[in-house]
């Protein structure tokens, strides 16, 4: 599990589904999940143990870069682009167009090391 915070909200959370787990629709069907590569999303009213889930989703992997920084394609990703071409929305263009096989993910380089941090050289100067 790992816990979302936001300013002023502590109440999201994401699991990493694992080998064995199961998730069912509302009629009873098994959802077909990838563990390792699935998340969970969940989000809660507050942090009381009988609060009422506010969100709920699962996210899927759909591509990742191998060890040679070269792009690998999921199984997710062709039900992705299957879905995205037979989509009916309410606004054209909505999902169509934000669906495009040159999308990629980097992250930003870690900021650099300081010896000490700001509120700390701020209170030495007291």
């Amino acid at each position: 599990w790992m816990q979302i915070t936001m300013i002023g909200q502590e109440t999201h959370f994401v699991y990493v589904i694992q080998p064995g787990d199961e998730f069912r629709r509302p009629d009873g069907s098994l959802l077909e999940v990838v563990p390792g590569e699935d998340l969970l999303r969940i989000s809660y009213d507050s942090l009381k143990p009988d609060a009422g889930i506010s969100y709920l989703y699962i996210t899927r992997r759909v591509a990742k870069l191998d060890g040679s920084g070269n792009l690998v394609k999921t199984a997710s990703y062709d039900e992705l682009l299957e879905a995205s071409r037979k989509a009916k929305t309410c606004c054209p263009g909505r999902v169509e167009g934000h669906i495009m096989n040159t999308q990629a993910f980097t992250l930003a380089p870690m900021p650099e090391a300081r010896s000490k941090a700001p509120a700390q050289e701020a209170m030495a100067e007291i």
